[in-house]
């Protein structure tokens, strides 16, 4: 891809891309500072310097995969994959751009153009021994109203039910003023009880929150009613937040047959259940489509053995693949095959499976780490892949979809957050820590 310009940021803590307003490009960097360059040239505009960071990172979800599988009930080891640290919550809104600071535990807004505080809102709350700090999820925007959640655990695979518990807390802030319009906490994990990590689905008129004692809730966004409580779904992963697929909790050490729900996230009510006939001893990664006429199901046997099963809802078309090469691996769909995606230091790369084939179509990668996984612009079937070799140097792949053909390559320095799409859908942004941190601006193909 042709480089347009590339600047420097004149600090050391890695950068990650808020997003752009006007012919302004947002970056925020994991000490809290945030940077406003012009979108031609790179030039600087203005910056705020961040606040005195946390001793321990705040951290939020890794780019190569935990290997240490946590049950709801489990207790961490000290031994657990820490991971790398993250800049905090960030969001632009009109003319406003707020930035959360874990160390104040507060949000900071500012003047997109100036560079000016608008406001500052203390998001603090009292739990039972509570870490110092405070963890910001991802958040959301809804017309007027920003809803942040924040937890009470910095580091959450840290958190044990009775002794060290997690808490969540949910606000709904005006955007204009900073001022609280409501406020969630879900309910607390009893003694003895199974819990898990709590977590946030933002959809676009509803707000999905799963509750560390394994309860979910449905919470309107712009005033925090509660509009339905269920419990003990298990969400499976899925890019759209507006399309929800709930596993049925079964009894621990039991073999069974998966239950999926399809909820209907204004209601909690389900829009259909099904039964999958492949009977499973433990819960394991599973996906569908976006047509829903397939679900995959990847089944880790142990560290060495691996493989995955197809089912054709249309034609009952039931198929098990052998995918022990590919290692670890997370799951992504079309309509018309998976791709698996592996996120190792040894080796890493994606895989592509079509429905019709038993064996890869395409594979793309090496003796190389992929990070951040895989990455669409909304417009085209064209996949952004950032990898780092083992001198530690950043390249950026654009790959076709269908052939796996690479179309462009740009070697660049180690990435620090995966790459942003322009609004125009022309320009893509990647953020890289050499000697200081960079921001690329490249013209997509």
């Amino acid at each position: 891809m042709k480089q347009l310009w590339q600047t420097t940021l004149d600090e050391n803590s890695p950068p990650e891309i808020i997003g752009e307003t006007g012919e302004l490009l947002f970056v925020k960097t994991v000490s809290g500072s945030l940077f406003a360059f012009n979108t031609k040239e790179g030039r600087l505009v203005w910056k705020q310097s961040g606040p005195t960071p946390l001793a321990t990172p705040t951290p939020s979800p890794t780019p190569t995969p935990i290997t240490q599988t946590l049950t709801p009930g489990s207790q961490s080891s000290t031994a657990e994959i820490q991971p790398p640290p993250r800049a905090p919550f960030a969001v632009i809104v009109s003319d406003t751009v707020m930035i959360g600071d874990p160390a104040a535990e507060n949000m900071r807004a500012f003047d997109t153009k100036t560079g000016q505080k608008k406001w500052e809102t203390s998001l603090r709350f009292e739990a039972p021994n509570r870490d110092a700090g405070t963890r910001f999820l991802p958040g959301a925007v809804y017309t007027d109203t920003v809803v942040v959640a924040v937890s009470s655990k910095v580091n959450p695979f840290t958190t044990h039910p009775t002794s060290n518990p997690e808490y969540l807390r949910l606000v709904g802030l005006d955007v204009t003023t900073g001022q609280q319009k409501w406020a969630f906490v879900p309910d607390p994990v009893k003694a003895g009880a199974e819990s898990r990590q709590g977590g946030v689905i933002y959809g676009t008129k509803t707000l999905i929150v799963d509750g560390p004692d394994l309860s979910t809730f449905g919470i309107e966004p712009r005033n925090g009613s509660a509009l339905w409580k269920a419990f003990g779904l298990f969400f499976v992963s899925n890019p759209e937040p507006d399309t929800l697929y709930a596993l049925v909790a079964q009894p621990r050490g039991t073999t069974s047959y998966p239950v999926v729900n399809k909820i209907d996230p204004n209601s909690g009510k389900p829009f259909w259940q099904k039964i999958l006939p492949i009977k499973l001893s433990s819960e394991q990664p599973i996906t569908f489509s976006s047509d829903e006429k397939t679900v995959y199901i990847s089944v880790f046997a142990s560290a060495q053995k691996s493989y995955l099963w197809t089912l054709n809802f249309d034609s009952s078309e039931v198929r098990q693949t052998d995918t022990s090469p590919y290692g670890l691996y997370d799951m992504s769909t079309t309509n018309s095959g998976i791709l698996m995606v592996q996120s190792s230091v040894s080796a890493s790369g994606v895989v592509y499976l079509d429905l019709t084939r038993n064996s890869p179509s395409w594979a793309i990668g090496g003796r190389v780490e992929l990070l951040y996984g895989l990455q669409r612009p909304p417009d085209k079937a064209t996949l952004y892949l950032t990898f780092k070799d083992e001198t530690n140097r950043g390249y950026l792949f654009s790959v076709n979809e269908e052939t796996g053909q690479v179309i462009t390559t740009n070697q660049i320095e180690l990435p620090t957050a995966p790459p942003y799409f322009s609004a125009s859908q022309k320009t893509i942004y990647v953020v890289g820590k050499g000697a200081k941190p960079l921001v690329y601006a490249f013209a997509r193909p």
